[in-house]
């Protein structure tokens, strides 16, 4: 991708795997959970539409039990981490992947470190039907973007040049390109959708 306004479709699943779970756990239990077990009155933390719970957002009705027979107590913060190791050393992020809003955060941001990158902040832009204003990137240049929109909806990207690609919802996975400062956003099937974009030092 030598040119800088060329948008390509990356899978999920490329080259994250690689990463050790020390690097790709803490990033994951920030977007699921904040990094917390519990929250400030002492409550484990809880997915209010689903059996997910904890740091890692552990699904106890599929798990838990076998959670248990591993030695592992995933109401504890120790367990909860402990699994999560275990599910990710199994089978990668594939348990995190179902939640679109947990892994537009964390999914481009995994793909910079899996190229050996330093990402940089990553930022949150509100896409609605007009175009979005020129994004404002944090380098000079073109600047390796990864991002993922919230939500399953039907978005396009207008590059510096003018050139518009068109994502479908069932295509909405995350986006690898190089960028030049000047990109625009605007979603096509609903009123607005939140779209997470992480840039990278080095392209």
């Amino acid at each position: 991708m030598a040119a800088a306004t060329d948008v390509t479709r990356r899978g999920s699943a490329r080259s994250i795997s690689n990463l050790s779970a020390d690097v790709a756990l803490p990033v994951i239990a920030q977007c699921e959970s904040g990094g917390r077990q519990f929250d400030e009155d002492g409550n484990l933390i809880r997915n209010p539409e689903s059996s997910a719970i904890g740091k890692y957002q552990i699904m106890a009705s599929l798990h838990e039990k076998r959670a248990e027979s591993l030695g592992f107590d995933i109401r504890t913060e120790e367990g909860n981490e402990g699994y999560a190791r275990h599910l990710y050393q199994e089978s990668g992020t594939q348990h995190w992947e179902a939640d679109q809003r947990s892994k537009g955060c964390w999914g481009p941001v995994l793909r910079i470190l899996a190229r050996g990158h330093k990402p940089l902040k990553g930022f949150e832009v509100t896409m609605r039907r007009e175009w979005t204003e020129n994004i404002p990137f944090p380098t000079r240049g073109e600047t390796r973007v990864d991002w993922m929109p919230k939500s399953l909806v039907t978005y396009q990207v207008m590059t510096s040049d003018g050139k518009i690609t068109t994502f479908r919802g069932v295509e909405s996975k995350d986006v690898s390109s190089r960028l030049s400062p000047g990109v625009r956003f605007r979603v096509l099937d609903a009123d607005s959708a939140v779209i997470n974009i992480v840039p990278s030092k080095t392209g």
